[in-house]
């Protein structure tokens, strides 16, 4: 099995949980980071695995999912300097490093948000098609009704859409019923022809 078909499946798995979910994954590993962190020396920093940790989080979750984890991570940070108590250090070091940190972690989640963003804004107006790259119907979707689109085209019925992203099968009735809507789309074979092909635009 290829690598990149694996990643895909993982990838496509992540998708399909929600944002609380994930959000409680990160903080889990943050605090789980944070354990390892408070055991070793002082000199090793781990600030590499706390940025893992909210790029996985932001991309997946969203913007203010991954401002909770990189917070999170800066007082975990701080709370890890202040008990380490390195000796020389003066008393305000873990505060400003613990500050740093969260300035770069903040950075990194408004940079990410708004690359992906922007990807997603391009990947609706290639879906669309270059004639109607001025007034794109697709881009007045959610994220989640984008992603209800995306499984309707992989051929998905509304019970296991609804399982996968753990909603009620009248909750995602609705946002079909809003989506078609958007879209201009009077049945559920035109939902789903387009979907087919939005998915086949964005090569997913």
């Amino acid at each position: 099995m290829k690598p990149a078909y694996i990643l895909g499946n993982i990838i496509d798995w992540l998708k399909r949980r929600s944002k609380v979910t994930l959000t409680a994954a990160g903080l889990i590993l943050v605090v789980l980071i944070g354990a390892v962190d408070r055991l070793t020396p002082a000199e090793m920093l781990f600030v590499n695995f706390y940025l893992v940790i909210i790029l996985f989080v932001t991309w997946f979750a969203g913007r203010r999912a991954g401002v909770f984890i990189a917070v999170v991570s800066g007082i975990t940070w701080l709370v890890v300097n202040l008990l380490q108590a390195t000796p020389g250090w003066r008393p305000f070091i873990p505060y400003w490093n613990a500050l740093s940190g969260l300035v770069v972690f903040l950075g990194v989640v408004f940079l990410l948000s708004t690359v992906k963003a922007l990807a997603s804004k391009m990947i609706r107006a290639i879906a669309a098609g270059p004639a109607n790259t001025t007034a794109l119907p697709v881009d007045s979707l959610s994220e989640r009704q984008l992603e209800i689109l995306r499984l309707l085209g992989h051929g998905h019925p509304t019970t296991k859409i609804a399982a996968d992203l753990k909603l009620s099968v009248k909750t995602v009735e609705g946002y079909i019923a809003r989506v078609k809507e958007k879209l201009g789309l009077a049945t559920a074979n035109e939902l789903l022809q387009y979907a087919i092909k939005f998915n086949k635009a964005v090569g997913d």
